[in-house]
């Protein structure tokens, strides 16, 4: 091996570790589905979404095998919405040019029988007549943001049902949220609770 060969293998072997540490970083897999030969490819770093190995991995796939594996740990409540939404971006006959993302956000069952929410952002590599050849993607573990959200939106829900009238505004005293309760007790002032408001304008207002 010549020296430029060499050079060449090194820095080859030099991107792909940074490749693999990046996904295992980010908790992301990507993916390609290659649909002429009925094969999906996964990178590295599926396993802190799937639980599968740190090795890359490919094989067969078909979206219309009810029975395929990935199919069956879909949650059962997402798993129509993201087959036939797999389904019917298959058929959608749109140019290259012209091809939007697709993403999609669902509940995995992992292999200790844990939900996880993974979001899923993909396109589709078409052939000149618009026949979808392959499908490429990421997907990307969102249990925690999806967690904080349910928490915040409980949290949300406890304090608007409140029988106490409640406002917040932030450090700059500009308006940020009102339960229901302070708006019924406060009716004349309900259409300047706005976020950003000032709280020195929406007391004027009142008085």
């Amino acid at each position: 091996m010549s020296d430029r060969q060499k050079i060449k293998s090194e820095s080859q072997e030099q991107f792909t570790e940074r490749f693999d540490l990046a996904l295992w970083a980010t908790k992301t897999a990507i993916w390609d589905w290659d649909i002429a030969r009925g094969v999906m490819w996964r990178s590295s770093g599926q396993q802190f979404i799937y639980g599968g190995d740190e090795i890359e991995s490919s094989r067969e796939f078909d979206i219309e095998d009810d029975d395929d594996p990935w199919i069956l740990r879909l949650h059962p409540e997402d798993r129509a919405m993201v087959v036939q939404g797999l389904r019917v971006y298959l058929q959608t006959n749109a140019s290259q040019t012209s091809e939007s993302l697709n993403s999609v956000e669902y509940r995995y069952r992992r292999p200790n029988d844990e939900y996880i929410w993974i979001r899923s952002i993909s396109r589709a590599i078409r052939a000149p007549d618009g026949k979808v050849l392959r499908i490429v993607g990421s997907n990307s573990d969102i249990t925690a943001q999806k967690l904080a959200e349910n928490e915040a939106r409980q949290l949300r829900e406890a304090v608007d049902n409140a029988s106490e009238g409640f406002a917040l505004y932030d450090s700059d005293e500009r308006f940020v949220y009102a339960n229901k309760r302070y708006r019924e007790l406060f009716p004349e002032i309900t259409q300047h609770l706005v976020p950003g408001a000032r709280r020195e304008d929406i007391r004027q207002t009142y008085y």
